[in-house]
């Protein structure tokens, strides 16, 4: 009997995590589907070969897909990413993720790459957001002004390198991209300092300036994303990476904290 399927968000498993962006968007069409991701590693039995049973461990970020309806698998079956049924229960930390669309403003759509359409609903609101609030969104800064926490100053700076680097790996939105390469044409990017120690906010990725500013962060307890517009012209090779960090951006901010409990 399968319990549950999971699919990993390891770019080395996935060929294209715009299949994923596919799958999540179906998914959150059927009213008998529920879908959470993983907060912790955690190791669940698994059929290989269609003889075998062996114990993998999956990541942070891992799709989890209770079995509650014969009919999820053949939804699944439908998009062309990689994914594996569970044969025993299990328990996991993880984030379970709201079952309505994504409220974009239509001022920003057009540089939001287009994979993320199918999740998204377009909506008036908040300038240069994707979500419904200021407690929970990506706020992805261009021209005009942001209303900011005021422990953070924002700055435009122009770049040396044309990468960005990860602080905190291990973080859900930082998970499986350690760096990610910016067009050459990106020369001048929006920065953000923090003035002084606030334990609210996480810096996540270093823009190569100087040791004190950073290009992406997230506030803490009210989980907004900053990030500048001009961070989503990636080098093409890096087009998967870009959507990887925009989906786990989406986990973070669009989802609770709970207990996943697959029985």
């Amino acid at each position: 009997m399968a319990y549950a399927i999971v699919v990993p968000l390891d770019l080395g498993l996935q060929k294209s995590i715009s299949e994923v962006y596919g799958l999540l968007g179906r998914l959150l069409e059927l009213n008998n589907v529920e879908v959470y991701f993983s907060r912790e590693p955690f190791t669940v039995k698994t059929l290989v070969d269609e003889y075998y049973y062996i114990y993998i461990t999956f990541g942070v970020n891992t799709m989890i897909i209770p079995l509650t309806d014969s009919k999820i698998e053949e939804e699944v079956a439908k998009f062309k990413v990689k994914y594996f049924k569970v044969y025993e229960p299990f328990r996991v930390k993880g984030f379970s993720l709201r079952k309505e669309r994504i409220a974009i403003n239509p001022e920003i759509q057009h540089i939001i790459p287009q994979e993320i359409s199918s999740l998204c609903v377009r909506k008036i609101g908040k300038k240069y957001a994707i979500g419904p609030s200021w407690s929970s969104k990506i706020v992805i800064l261009s021209n005009g002004n942001v209303e900011l926490p005021s422990t953070i100053v924002r700055e435009k700076t122009m770049l040396k390198h044309y990468f960005l680097k990860s602080v905190i790996p291990w973080h859900p939105i930082c998970y499986g991209i350690k760096e990610l390469e910016l067009k050459c044409d990106v020369n001048e990017i929006s920065v953000f300092k923090i003035r002084e120690e606030d334990y609210l906010c996480d810096p996540l990725y270093h823009a190569p300036t100087a040791e004190e500013y950073y290009a992406i962060i997230v506030y803490g307890d009210e989980k907004v994303v900053f990030s500048d517009s001009k961070l989503l012209n990636v080098e093409e090779k890096e087009k998967d990476k870009l959507l990887l960090l925009l989906l786990n951006c989406i986990i973070y901010t669009w989802s609770s904290k709970v207990n996943v409990r697959i029985v």
